[in-house]
């Protein structure tokens, strides 16, 4: 098996650091426009939250559920429950 090239490896670092933006929102919209679209968008995520509530409770539950579990396993950083002030 050939090693990949540096450059290579840097890029495959670099892409989970930063994961991919899209590319959708044009950057010459008008304030307006910009408004507009928000508007829009949080009109439609309020009619689906409305007709598909539950549908959409459980699985939002327990996505939250286990991005928490992937917090607390990965955080080496959590307080010891000591109750001496730090010096």
């Amino acid at each position: 098996m050939t090693a990949k090239p540096k450059r290579q490896r840097q890029r495959q670092r670099q892409r989970k650091l930063n994961p991919p933006t899209f590319e959708l929102i044009p950057e010459n919209w008008t304030d307006d426009q910009a408004l507009a679209v928000y508007d829009f968008c949080s009109a439609l995520q309020e009619h689906v939250w409305r007709r598909y509530h539950d549908a959409l409770i459980d699985p939002m539950l327990l996505a939250q559920l286990q991005a928490k579990a992937a917090k607390n396993r990965h955080d080496r950083t959590r307080p010891l429950p000591f109750d001496d002030p730090a010096l």
